[in-house]
């Protein structure tokens, strides 16, 4: 397997989160979009409404969501690795102390 999309209910009756995850060594071929394009295909013909989220300091999962449609709606400026490897680590920690 090098790729996979896939779609996880919400909160909201039929509204769904999409997302695709590739293989580093096989992105910039368009197989995310392909199967992001392929999955809110099948969503939309079920009579749900997939949103599409992706992190702001992803710029190539916002490219897969622009070219399959998906348009910004609304920006989480905030996130988190519990690994300390988040780009917002050194902000965090200076605000908990």
């Amino acid at each position: 397997m090098i790729g996979a999309a896939g779609a996880s209910e919400t909160s909201v009756k039929g509204v769904w989160e999409v997302g695709v995850d590739v293989m580093e060594e096989h992105r910039n071929a368009g197989l995310g979009t392909w199967l992001i394009s392929r999955l809110t295909e099948e969503l939309l013909q079920q009579n749900i409404v997939p949103f599409y989220s992706a992190s702001v300091t992803n710029i190539g999962s916002q490219m897969v969501a622009a070219r399959c449609g998906y348009a910004p709606l609304w920006v989480d400026t905030y996130g988190t690795i519990l690994d300390d490897s988040s780009v917002y680590h050194p902000i965090v920690r200076r605000l908990s102390l």
